[in-house]
Formats: structure tokens, C-alpha cells, sequence
């Protein structure tokens, strides 16, 4: 009921699994042998069938990767939506690159210093005292940021938490032109099998 309630993730129910099987092999073992026992076996067994199939088909490209008939790259480029991006920033930018992430989530095959957002902003609060997009820039290049990395969802709206001088809000709004005091390296566009939209957008800081 908790998992139900807080938030749907797969990997939030993963670790009740094994008590739960626990409790429901207990619950079958005080049910009284007989038909009835023998056709909510058949049920169960139907019902967990039915799902390993859904589980199969829904992984089938999983298993062709898995299995060797997909390389890696070709996987993590079709499934990973910010593979891409990644890799053109792991093969672009100079190995000491420290890039203010605003605010993708998924930074596991970055091999350069990336920091969220959000977080640096709620410890630095970088935008103070800064009058201007420029200040703000300033203020990041002081810090050792070199780049900014900008993505937006198609199933998220904008985000503006924090001060209107934060780099999401300076993105969202287009009048404060901060892209024009920024120079563009890399744009990329990931649909996900949801059609859920994700774009990418690396900017130097000058």
C-alpha cells in the first residue's frame, strides 16, 4: 500500500518480493487439501504464466541485447535516452569539463564531472548578487563550470523551482536570451517507446 501510494517504481517493490512470496506460500499451506486448494493452485499458476508472458514480450529487445544479437552501443542508443549525449560528451569535452546539469537524471555513462542542478543550487545558491544572465555566468565560471547541460521532457512541465535567475528559469523564459551568451556544441532528441519526447542541449560557457 505504501509502494502504491508514495510512488509506482519497479525497484522500490523488488526488495518486499521475497516476503511476500513467503506469505503467500504460508497462506497456501493452511488452506485444507482438496479441490478448492487444487483450482486456486491452477489460478495462481495462470495468473503468473499470463505476466511472465507480458514480462517476456515487454523485455524481448532486452534479450536479443542480452543475448549477443544486438551490440551494446546499438542497445544503449536506442534504449538509454541519454546515451548520446554521453558519448559526445565523453569523447568531446577536455577530461576536466565540469558541466552544471539542469536537470537530467539519468548521468550514469557521463565520464566528466557533472553536477544536477537543483542540488548545487540549493547549497550555493549561485545566482546571488548576480544582476544579469551574464553575472550569473560569471558567477558559474568562477565555480569551474565550463558547459551547461539543458534537457527538457515532453511529460514534464517546465521547471521553475528556485530563483528566476536559476538556469532552468533563465531557459524556460526566452526573453532573458541566455542561450545567446552561451555557445552551442551538441542538440539531440530521444523518443523513448512511450513517445515520450527528451531533448538535449550542451552550451560552452564563454
Amino acid at each position: 500500500t505504501a509502494w502504491f501510494l508514495l510512488g509506482q517504481s519497479m525497484r522500490f517493490l523488488v526488495p518486499l518480493l521475497p516476503v511476500l512470496a513467503a506469505v503467500i506460500g504460508t497462506g497456501f499451506g493452511s488452506i485444507p487439501e482438496g479441490t478448492p486448494k487444487k483450482y486456486l493452485m491452477l489460478l495462481f499458476v495462470g495468473i503468473l504464466g499470463f505476466h511472465t508472458l507480458l514480462a517476456g514480450y515487454h523485455h524481448r529487445h532486452d534479450f536479443a541485447a542480452a543475448a549477443g544479437f544486438q551490440s551494446k552501443k546499438a542497445y544503449l542508443e536506442k534504449n538509454e535516452r541519454s546515451y548520446r549525449t554521453a558519448e559526445f560528451v565523453n569523447q568531446n569535452l577536455a577530461p576536466d569539463a565540469k558541466i552544471l546539469n539542469a536537470d537530467e537524471a539519468h548521468m550514469f555513462y557521463f565520464n566528466r564531472t557533472l553536477i544536477r542542478e537543483s542540488t548545487y543550487a540549493e547549497t550555493k545558491k549561485y545566482w546571488e548578487n548576480a544582476d544579469s544572465v551574464e553575472a550569473v555566468l560569471k558567477n558559474l565560471k568562477a565555480a569551474s563550470f565550463t558547459h551547461i547541460l539543458y534537457s527538457t521532457r515532453s511529460n514534464l512541465s517546465p521547471h521553475f523551482k528556485g530563483s528566476e535567475k536559476s538556469i532552468p528559469v533563465l531557459f524556460v523564459n526566452p526573453e532573458n536570451r541566455i542561450a545567446s551568451a552561451l555557445k552551442p556544441l551538441y542538440t539531440d532528441r530521444f523518443t523513448d517507446s512511450e513517445g515520450v519526447k527528451t531533448e538535449y542541449f550542451l552550451y560552452e560557457i564563454l
